[in-house]
């Protein structure tokens, strides 16, 4: 038998392998094509209505404790301010971001000016310690002045870069006692204790 023979029989039997395969897979394929059907009529017809809101004449009496489904506890997070004013009580219906009390501001007041004097004091000395470190640097060039008197200004100016920092800080928590003076709902709801 020649090559060519066999090449045309291996493509013979791989068309045919391939034609089986689409059978076995999609006998749906041999299948006749359906008849039109004619158009069915609805058993059933349906029409529609608008909705209307009636009150139903009928009660279900029940016993027991209304209680809410979500609680939230609210509470002052600043601390040693004394209550000046509370502005709701048990029952009231409140929103959300409303005043339910205020505490006296004098003290966070107080504290508030105290740490932005104590910046100012920072920050000033802040300049003072660069303008030092500064000439000792420029001195230190000419060799008028020591090595260690150089470093010691430096790490004065360091120290003081640190308190400007910290004094910044103390800052922060005093703005932040000041935000604390007025206790705000945190949703809307009804209070149902007041200790």
């Amino acid at each position: 038998m020649t090559s060519s023979k066999k090449v045309f029989l291996g493509v013979c039997l791989l068309v045919v392998s391939l034609a089986a395969l689409v059978v076995l897979t999609r006998p749906d394929l041999l299948d006749e094509p359906p008849l039109q059907q004619a158009e069915a009529k609805p058993a059933l017809t349906v029409s529609t209505a608008a909705p209307q809101r009636i009150e139903l004449p009928v009660r279900l009496p029940a016993d027991g404790n209304i209680v809410p489904w979500q609680e939230a506890s609210i509470a002052s997070e600043s601390n040693g301010l004394k209550l000046a004013e509370v502005q709701v009580d048990v029952g009231d219906t409140v929103t959300q971001g409303q005043v339910l009390a205020r505490f006296a501001t004098e003290t966070a007041l107080a504290e508030l000016t105290q740490a932005r004097a104590a910046l100012s004091e920072a920050q000033a000395a802040l300049s003072e310690a660069q303008a030092n470190a500064r000439r000792a640097e420029r001195l230190s060039q000419t060799g008028a002045i020591s090595q260690q008197l150089i470093v010691q200004y430096q790490v004065a100016e360091r120290t003081a870069q640190a308190r400007v920092r910290s004094a910044r800080a103390a800052l922060d928590a005093r703005r932040q006692n000041w935000r604390y003076t007025e206790l705000r709902s945190p949703d809307d709801g009804v209070i149902s204790a007041r200790t």
